[in-house]
């Protein structure tokens, strides 16, 4: 799904989603397969069962990112902002790197992989 400028919402979904936006926020909810954003400006909301082996890449030049994924997450999790703040709550990690800007580990046995950026925003990953 792509889109200039505007909005995408993604409900329920049983595979990989992959969306594009320029300006815009997506919303994604009960997505259970590989997710990849790509944002110029916005937001990303999403809600995602990651499958073993799958793949959640979400990246914006100006936004935020706010992802919910459940505690039982295995995968390796990188995030990284560089003007802004990263946060993880509720989720156990074994971490690498934990900054305010960047967040580098392994949740559960890391057999998934989970990228979320932003160059100027707020990310958060979440733990349900």
């Amino acid at each position: 799904m792509n889109n200039v400028n505007g909005n995408v919402d993604v409900q329920n979904f049983r595979n990989t989603v992959t969306s594009s936006v320029v300006n815009g926020i997506v919303n994604a909810t009960d997505i259970a397969g590989s997710f990849n954003v790509g944002i110029t400006n916005g937001t990303i909301n999403g809600k995602v069962y990651l499958p073993e082996n799958g793949s959640c890449v979400l990246s914006l030049v100006n936004g935020n990112v706010s992802l919910l994924v459940p505690r039982t997450l295995s995968a390796s999790v990188s995030a990284s902002v560089t003007l802004g703040t990263v946060s993880v709550t509720n989720l156990p990690i074994t971490y690498s790197t934990n900054t305010r800007t960047s967040v580098v580990g392994v949740a559960g046995g890391g057999k998934g992989t989970v990228r979320l950026s932003s160059v100027n925003g707020v990310v958060q990953l979440i733990g349900l």
